[in-house]
This record gives structure tokens, sequence and C-alpha cells, in this order.
């Protein structure tokens, strides 16, 4: 089987996360052939290929036509890590105007600078996707499983269960009076961190990371994208059903933390921004966000 790996708009960890199951990827890759991959090995242009690997969200022209061209050669197209999948992190951009972000991004912005596209979407945007490893980056674990599967020619094991199914933290019910963060204080080490007035998104978040970042303490940031109720469900979503949570398990009414959540809006879609799910989403704050940069007449968010 032959195999292809494709870095868009990206910081290339989920390839580090690939390259990190070191000896365990070998037998993985014994049945198959590595002939396209820029980040790993220097072929300038893609062949036919039976997997191609994505990683990343297509930031300028050039990520649009690579994207395409692998598409066009390739029978399956895997979507590695939330930008490719949801935009991730690349898609923070479409908050703020391109010329603010070069403008950051450079001292002196010239004529050699490539030019941006107006906004950041997942690579389903463009081509057929036909299955996606979500995570920032997807845990070894669970890359390990999936490459073995398709490999193999089967379906890559599904995760529908939460964070919170997989993290050993007890609820508790408390009344908080106002948001903690961990720059505040540092959280009991038993204790549900949401419980104890940290916002995590555990609950709304899909599992299989084995809850490593609630585990060492750390909240989590939704970086596997929402659970299956969140996607399929028109009465669910990050904002709400984080808002139902924290009402309940600090005793407060759910319009009091709704506004007191919408402050930190933007922290709920750190990695889905710009997933189309969540933009579409009545149930959700995600438009009002990509509504703060001005939009031109007719542009579609």
């Amino acid at each position: 089987m032959k195999v292809s790996t494709l870095c868009l708009g990206s910081c290339t960890g989920c390839h580090i996360s690939l390259l990190g199951l070191g000896e365990d990827l070998l037998p993985i890759l014994s049945t198959a052939e590595l002939i396209y991959s820029p980040v790993l090995v220097d072929v300038k242009k893609p062949g036919p290929t039976d997997l191609a690997i994505v990683e990343g969200a297509p930031r300028n022209e050039e990520d649009v036509e690579r994207l395409g061209k692998l598409r066009e050669k390739a029978k399956t197209v895997l979507a590695l890590g939330s930008c490719a999948s949801m935009g991730g992190i690349t898609g923070l951009g479409n908050v703020a105007s391109r010329e603010e972000i070069k403008a950051e991004a450079y001292e002196e912005p010239d004529k050699d600078t490539p030019e941006l596209r107006k906004r950041v979407y997942p690579i389903d945007h463009y081509v057929e996707v036909d299955w996606y490893l979500t995570g920032c980056p997807p845990p070894k674990k669970i890359i390990g499983e999936a490459l073995t599967a398709l490999l193999a020619g089967k379906e890559p094991p599904h995760y529908e269960l939460p964070v919170c199914a997989e993290c050993e933290r007890r609820a508790e019910l408390h009344i908080y009076e106002d948001l903690v963060r961990t720059i505040e204080k540092t959280p009991d080490a038993e204790e549900c961190l949401l419980s104890q007035g940290y916002i995590c998104l555990g609950s709304v978040t899909r599992g299989g990371c084995d809850a490593n970042c609630t585990t060492a303490g750390v909240p989590c940031l939704g970086c596997r994208g929402p659970v299956d109720r969140v996607i399929t469900e028109p009465g669910h979503g990050i904002f709400r059903d984080l808002v139902r949570r924290r009402a309940h398990l600090l005793g407060l009414d759910e319009k009091e933390v709704e506004d007191e959540v919408y402050d930190l809006v933007h922290t709920l879609y750190t990695f889905t921004l710009s997933s189309q799910v969540m933009r579409l989403k009545q149930s959700e704050r995600v438009a009002d966000e990509i509504y703060r940069v001005h939009l031109e007449p007719g542009e579609a968010i």
C-alpha cells in the first residue's frame, strides 16, 4: 500500500506525533511504502497513493492547490489533527483580519510574503475527506490504532465518550461566585476541575486521550473536538452543554452562568472556531466571534 503525507498551515506537530511512535511505527508501515511526504522526504510531486494523510488547514492558495492535487491522486484521505479536521489553532486567524495577522507576524511584510486567504477552513471545505483523526496533536496511541486499521483495510476505532469518562476526578456540588484560573491557585488533586470553578471542556470533548491533561491538573481545552451529541443533536453544543453542566455543579442559575462564560466564549472554540458544524449551530456563539471581524458584502462566515 502506498502512503503520502502533506503538511499545510500548521506547526507540523501531528507529523512529530506520528514519528513519535518510534519503533512501533515499523510494523505499521511494514506493508506500506511512503512515496510522498515533503516534511520527511524530498519528493516534489505526489503520485498515485492509497492513503493520503493531511495535517493542517489551508492558509494560502498554494496550500489549496497542493491539497487538491493530492486528493486527485489518493484513494483515501485522512485528516490528521484538529487543524485539518476542524480548523484548529490555524482557524483562530478567523477572528483577525489578514492585515492584522501579517502586521503581527512580520515587522515589514513585503511583496514576497505569501498572501493569506480571507478565511481558514478545515480541509473538507475544499476536498472530500474519508476519515478524521482529531487532537492537537492526536495521541500516539490513536494514530497507531488508526494507521494499523486503515493499512489493513479496516475502519479506525471510533471514540464517542467524553474525556470525563476517562478522568478519575470526582465531581462535587459547590457554589463558587467567580471563575477560577489555574494561575490563581493549584487545583485539588482529586476533585473535578469544573466543580472547582475552572472552565474544563472534558464533558463536551471526545475522549481517547486517557484524560492526560485533567489528570495533571490542567483543564481540558477541547483539542479532540466535540463529542457526537454536540455534532448531531440540535439542542446540544459546546457552549450550551458547558453552561448547563457548570450551572448544575456549582448550583448557579443558567442565565447567570451564560452571561459569565460568554466573556470567555473564544476559549471554548480554540480548536473548532472555523468548523462548519460550530459556525452554523444555533446553540453556539461561534458566529458572534467571527462577526467581530469586518466581513465584505456577500461574504459568508
